[in-house]
């Protein structure tokens, strides 16, 4: 109505205009929630750990180089598509791919703590027992 009646729009065009206008700002207002709800989850279910919280989310990061390049590729999409910000998405998307080309590289070279690290499984402590046996610390007592 205020496109129509203020800004002498046509009825379309001003539900086209104000439609997109208030679907942007809803998406604008909801998106910084969704990050501070991640960043709420990863502290929360890393805080037991004795880990670094900053190399643990490093780690993280760079477990999956294949992650990172298609985070590059959605950024290039950003900069073809959205012209008026085309350097800083491209930018950032090259950031990506050479972060994804250099830890596709340290996979491939062997590193053992990558490898444990990309197949998930943690270095389970073995803890000696009064007979003698000695049992992981996560297994069941037999």
């Amino acid at each position: 109505m205020i496109g129509y009646f203020q800004k002498d729009m046509t009825i379309s065009g001003s539900l086209e205009k104000y439609t997109i206008l208030s679907i942007g700002d809803g998406l604008v207002s909801q998106i910084p929630a969704i990050i501070i709800s991640i960043a709420a989850g990863i502290l929360v279910t890393r805080s037991s750990e004795e880990a670094n919280l900053g190399e643990f989310v490093g780690k993280q990061l760079t477990i999956y180089p294949r992650a990172i390049a298609i985070a590059g590729t959605m950024l290039l999409m950003f900069a073809f598509f959205l012209s008026e910000t085309f350097w800083p998405f491209f930018i950032l998307s090259l950031v990506c791919f050479a972060a994804a080309y250099y830890y596709t590289k340290v996979a491939e070279s062997g590193d053992a703590e990558f490898e444990q690290m990309s197949q998930g499984a943690a270095a389970t402590p073995v803890l000696p027992q009064s007979g003698g046996a000695q049992v992981s610390q996560h297994a069941p007592p037999e």
